[in-house]
């Protein structure tokens, strides 16, 4: 008896730790989606000491976290957002934001402020202010200065004036906080020797421009410019020439700025450099203007702008008399109208959304301090120039010529090199359609063009193909829309700019700007492992790579979809294989400016992409620091497997299915279609369960589904056609593995996809069910409607860019006509669910009124989700849970055979708002 207890006891001993570590996984459902988080709002301290990031859950309030990088401190405060980090010490501050639920709760009315906090990263302790609306820390950690939002209400009589507010300077070591009044703007010396400000305000009185020396005891206060009823803005420092510069203007009647010129100071005396009586006729200097100086100091960079743009927006008309009432020209001024003219070299729409940028816009200018010579670089024609790390050229684009052109093609402009010394201008290249690349020490410009690299060597005024006669693939091998090819993207210049990297397809390439010879930097590794090397540029405001240092890449492989980290040693082009794991992707985020340790990423589909920690730049010694969401384990989360197959041209596919958890080979399951162009590079990356417009795997995985991503492969001329017979031909194949139960196939896509999911259920009815969020209906008339957040119409989608018809309206109707679900909509069989935001700035929302009145008129079976005020993609957290909860009942209802709800029985009637 005795022997026989003993032996249950064994069993039992056995039996309880096996069915603890066999525990049952919860499946995902819409509510733990609401509470996934996010890492967001990511700083790393200068001298890699701290690390500084949110925790930001789909719906509710969000976790500040800072964690040191050297031992165990962390810190962590709730609602804490927009973090920032001493560059050397250990203090931080961040925003405080109110509680998400009084946020809501209160709507637009009495809604609650932000506050700011401080914190003592040595132990922890926090001083809360009240909100500000902005923050700084000097360069050595010492000072943390905080300007206020303005609550005073301004003179009556300066009603147009600036009005400073509160600035507070703390001295964080002691504690002690200097209080400034009326600041508008402030500015800290790269050195932190001192801090500048700009006091304007409430009557005039005692406006000025100051300083306070931050090494004197108290750090007391001095002044460079003091006078009554003046406006000071725009403050620049050059530690070379230990100078300031700043812009002045004196105020009329009613506040308003009069003329601003540009003043320096330099710890002995201020002097005008520049007035709007020295520069160009017709223009003046205005306030919304950037000042930079060249590193020398010997030169200044600042914006003019005609006189004649000089807008003022205010239409006030008097009101009507007794005369003007009946008096047409009186009546007319006030006519709402926009004038849209054939010859406008920009569309009325696209100007109206540009407006605030042009309004503002200003020409690049540079002051020679050494010549006390002005020179005008850019007009209206040459428009966009940059200011350069030389003191001799600079390069600048001008858009002007193809103005029209951007509505039916995209962006064009012509490549121009500017000397900063005489004004002079140069046309390197006509037509140009990526930026150019002008070396760090101003001899030479890298530029893109058809193809192909040139190099155009400034001294002798010639450009060169560099790349023509080489075997590297220096241009997208996947490009598939009916416009240029773009290429692989710059990689960074060598050694003050003698030389530099330029990316193929694969390998990177390296080119002497003497010779222009080129070498594949890493020995065609690329190409034969099929592998895709990027640089990863994450060296704080590094111009150039010496010979000697250490260039950190990403290589993604183009076949297995694993992404790893490679370093390449560019004094003996030694590549090395850093971080490599099978069934992974691995991401460098930043670097700290002053330490060599790394924060990167790694994930899969079950693996959250928390950040990691190098100690080094040969990654041989690495740590996960962070874990934003370890419940993970606690729910049936699905794995991925790559699919290939080939479409009726033969051409190879790629793809990928996510397998729900504990996925059984031997059974076949309903299978969701959801695509874009796509999406095989994204196997082994994470999905985060979030609300938005796209399903989440997790949740279809649990009841069931598994999830299809496809590539679609496109041939200019028939866009819906491609899609089809990648789709179609993808899913025979999941059916020949016997993964697919063939009768249980549903569909989704949004925008492009989602115009792509309405035609294909106009040419099958191999699908139950399929949703189109925010699809194109027919392209005949969306062709000419437009684009509202750029304001530009559609046409050049369908010519030259992803609608891939390669032709205007008139040479290729057919193809239009054949590609539009709209009339294709009598063969359609399959249940559609489409959704539309009413002010959708991508697609116009009534080409989902076009498919819904097609299929309505025919007497198909379709159901349309408009949203309320919103966009492209549904943001209100209502309309995107409900959007969510609809498309799943939908597909469950017509593709498990679940109860249909009542609004797919009935519909919802209007009830009134």
């Amino acid at each position: 008896m005795k022997r026989a207890t003993q032996f249950v006891l064994i069993i039992l001993l056995v039996i309880i730790p096996f069915s603890s570590f066999s525990q049952k996984k919860k499946p995902y459902t819409f509510e733990d989606a609401m509470k996934f988080k996010l890492i967001r709002e990511t700083t790393i301290s200068q001298n890699g000491k701290w690390l500084a990031y949110t925790l930001v859950p789909d719906r509710g309030d969000r976790t500040l976290y800072i964690q040191s990088l050297e031992d165990t401190a962390k810190f962590v405060f709730e609602r804490g957002s927009k973090p920032k980090l001493s560059p050397k010490t250990d203090w931080a501050a961040f925003e405080i934001l109110p509680k998400q639920i009084e946020i809501e709760n209160a709507g637009k009315k009495d809604k609650s402020k932000n506050k700011f906090g401080i914190m003592n990263l040595s132990n922890g302790r926090t001083v809360e202010r009240e909100t500000v609306k902005s923050f700084e820390f000097s360069n050595d950690g010492r000072w943390l200065a905080f300007l206020y939002e303005g609550g005073e209400e301004k003179d009556k009589k300066l009603k147009d004036k600036i009005v400073g507010s509160q600035l507070n300077l703390r001295h964080l070591p002691s504690g002690t906080e200097i209080r400034i009044d009326y600041v508008a703007e402030f500015l800290f010396d790269s050195l932190s020797n001192y801090i500048f400000y700009s006091v304007s305000t409430k009557s005039g009185n005692g406006d000025g421009l100051f300083y306070r020396n931050l090494n004197e005891e108290f750090a007391p206060e001095y002044e460079i410019v003091s006078k009554n009823n003046i406006h000071i803005c725009n403050l620049a420092w050059n530690e070379s020439a230990q100078k300031l510069a700043f812009f002045l203007s004196e105020l009329d009647n009613s506040g308003k700025a009069k003329d601003y010129s540009i003043y320096t100071w330099d710890k002995e005396k201020t002097n005008e450099i520049v007035s709007t009586k020295m520069i160009t006729s017709n223009y003046y200097i205005l306030q919304v203007n950037d000042i930079n100086w060249s590193r020398d100091g010997s030169k200044l960079f600042f914006g003019i702008k005609p006189i004649s743009e000089k807008y003022d927006t205010k239409q006030d008309f008097p009101n009507y008399n007794d005369t003007t009432f009946y008096n047409i020209d009186s009546i007319a001024q006030r006519a709402d109208l926009y004038l849209w003219h054939w010859d406008d070299p920009l569309i009325i729409s696209h100007q109206k959304i540009s407006w605030n940028r042009f309004k503002d816009r200003y020409f690049l200018c540079v002051f020679d301090l050494t010549k006390n010579s002005f020179i005008q670089l850019g007009d209206s024609v040459v428009n966009r120039v940059f200011v350069p790390k030389n003191n001799n050229y600079t390069i600048a684009y001008s858009e002007t010529p193809y103005y029209k052109e951007k509505t039916w093609y995209g962006d064009v402009f012509d490549l121009y090199l500017i000397n900063l010394n005489n004004g002079e201008r140069k046309i390197i290249q006509k037509r140009i359609e990526e930026n150019a690349y002008l070396s760090p020490n101003g001899k030479y410009v890298a530029y893109y063009y058809q193809k192909n690299w040139y190099l155009y060597d400034i001294s002798n005024n010639i450009a060169k193909n560099i790349t023509e006669n080489l075997d590297g693939k220096f241009f997208d091998i996947e490009f598939d829309m009916p416009s240029n090819v773009p290429s692989n993207g710059f990689g960074c210049w060598l050694d003050s700019g003698n030389a530099f990297i330029v990316h193929d397809w694969y390998d990177l390439w390296k080119f002497d700007c003497a010779s222009g010879n080129g070498m594949n930097l890493t020995n065609g590794e690329g190409e034969k492992e099929k592998v895709s090397f990027r640089i990863r540029n994450i060296w704080a405001d590094k111009d150039f790579y010496s010979e000697t240092e250490t260039l950190i890449l990403q290589g993604y492989n183009n076949y297995t979809k694993v992404q790893g980290i490679y370093t390449l040693l560019l004094q003996n082009n030694e590549l090395k294989k850093n971080l490599l794991e099978q069934e992974k992707k691995y991401t460098v985020i930043a670097k700290p400016r002053y330490d060599n340790k790394i924060l990167f990423t790694r994930e899969n589909y079950s693996e959250y992409p928390d950040y990691w920690l190098s100690q080094n730049l040969n990654f041989t010694e690495t740590r996960k620091i962070t874990d934003a969401n370890p419940e993970i384990a606690e729910f049936e989360w699905g794995t991925t497997e790559i699919i290939r197959w080939a479409n009726s041209r033969g051409d190879s596919l790629d793809g990928f299915i996510i397998k729900p958890y504990n996925y059984n080979p031997k059974k076949r399951y309903p299978v969701y279609v959801y695509f874009y162009e796509r999406f095989s590079d994204r196997t082994y990356n994470f999905n985060p369960p979030m609300l938005t417009h796209r399903p989440i795997p997790q949740v279809y995985n649990s009841s069931g589904y598994i999830m299809f991503l496809p590539d679609i492969k496109y041939y200019i001329g028939n866009p819906g056609f491609d899609a089809l017979d990648a789709i179609m031909s993808g899913a025979r194949r999941l059916i020949e593995l016997g993964i697919a139960d063939s009768t249980k196939f549903c569909i989704q896509g949004h925008s492009w996809s989602g115009y792509q999911t309405a035609f294909i259920v106009t040419q099958t009815d191999f699908f139950k069910a399929a949703c189109a969020g925010a699809p194109v209906g027919n392209m005949t008339s969306a062709y000419g409607q437009i684009r509202l957040e750029s304001g530009l119409t559609r046409q050049f989608q369908y010519e030259a860019q992803q609608s891939r018809i390669g032709g205007t309206l008139w040479d290729s109707l057919d193809n239009y006509i054949r590609n539009s679900p709209v009339f294709n909509a009598k063969k359609a069989t399959t249940p559609l669910l489409i959704m539309f935001g009413d002010i959708d700035e991508a697609v116009p929302w009534q080409q989902g009124i076009e498919l819904y009145m097609a299929y309505r008129r025919l007497g198909k079976n379709a159901i349309f989700l408009q949203y309320e005020n919103e966009p492209h993609h549904p943001r209100r957290y209502q309309n995107k849970i409900d959007y969510s909860i609809k498309m799943k009942e939908f597909f469950d209802h017509y593709v498990l055979g679940k109860p249909a709800p009542e609004w797919i029985k009935k519909g919802i009637p209007y009830k009134g708002n």
